[in-house]
């Protein structure tokens, strides 16, 4: 888990910007070298790591995850190193 100033870096499963409401905030979900990824209050950061949605069948799958520290490097460069 990769935190600066209280918040965490949460990446979404896939490269479209969105936002979501959690606990009267919203966080903006931002594509930067290929990668979906908001910095996340620490209160948070579960709520928005149980969101799920419907595929395949009435199946619900994650789409949240805490952003590694690669993805981090990546998403504030720009990419590259």
């Amino acid at each position: 888990m990769i935190t600066q100033d209280g918040k965490v870096a949460v990446a979404y499963y896939q490269t479209i910007p969105h936002a979501i409401k959690v606990n009267e905030y919203t966080y903006a979900f931002v594509v930067r070298a290929n990668i979906c990824m908001a910095w996340v209050s620490e209160n948070d950061v579960d709520a928005v790591l149980r969101i799920t949605k419907t595929c395949c069948g009435g199946h619900r799958k994650v789409v949240y995850r805490f952003a590694n520290e690669n993805d981090v490097r990546r998403w504030t460069n720009g990419g590259g190193s």
